[in-house]
């Protein structure tokens, strides 16, 4: 399989023109905690997702900022998290459930052990419910992955798969739960990930959010750990 290359027929469907646009909504969040005594801790995260339809083609767009730091009672600042992730995803409708979808996404994770990491991949999803209480989906992808170690290290391209679900419940009126499962396998590592979130509306606009994420990677450089987790809180603001 040859990296970067997307069959030029699914390229177009996907971004073939429609007359027949929805509204862009999506939400953004902030979270920000800071603590103090022997150490001073200071984390900041922000998210942001949005999608707008036209006709059958609908166009996903995500990014997120991940900052942590500590200082010690001798006043040295010790940066212990950053990352930065973008991602687009546009999905062309087949049928009533399932549709064909183009995806590629951008991380820079400075504490990964790699400088960024690329990807593009085209596949196919299905959705198996989609009421007031469930929604459900799988997707698989194929396509090519490519990872730059840091400190201007060897760049590896490898051809992938991908297997991802999700699920969101509403429990009530005000409390949604919703699970991310992806896995994706390399040639040379297997990324798996999980992401458990809960969130709690105030009003109309703003919600409280908690997530829980889990991310193991197969294959890491030496002295970098293959388990990261997270526990973030944060607030939701949805337009």
């Amino acid at each position: 399989m040859k990296p970067s290359i997307i069959p030029s027929s699914i390229a177009a469907l996907l971004f073939s023109a429609s007359v027949h646009a929805s509204p862009f909504t999506g939400e953004a969040e902030l979270g920000w905690i800071s603590t103090s005594g022997n150490s001073e801790t200071d984390s900041l995260t922000i998210k942001a997702k949005g999608e707008k339809s036209y006709g059958k083609i609908k166009h996903h767009m995500t990014a997120e900022v991940l900052k942590s730091s500590n200082t010690n009672t001798a006043g040295e600042k010790t940066d212990t998290a950053e990352r930065y992730l973008l991602g687009y995803k546009a999905d062309y409708a087949l049928t009533d459930k399932g549709y064909a979808f183009l995806s590629l996404n951008y991380e820079d994770d400075r504490f990964s052990g790699y400088d960024r990491r690329t990807s593009e991949l085209v596949g196919y999803g299905h959705q198996f419910h989609d009421n007031e209480t469930l929604k459900t989906r799988a997707e698989l992808s194929v396509g090519a992955r490519q990872s730059k170690l840091v400190g201007g290290g060897d760049s590896e391209s490898e051809g992938v798969v991908k297997v991802q679900g999700n699920l969101e419940w509403t429990v009530s009126e005000t409390t949604l739960f919703s699970q991310d499962v992806a896995v994706e396998i390399g040639d040379n590592s297997t990324i798996s990930k999980s992401v458990t979130g809960l969130k709690v509306n105030i009003n109309s606009s703003l919600a409280m959010k908690l997530t829980y994420t889990l991310k193991h990677t197969s294959d890491v450089p030496n002295g970098v750990e293959k388990l990261d987790s997270e526990r973030i809180a944060t607030i939701v603001y949805s337009f």
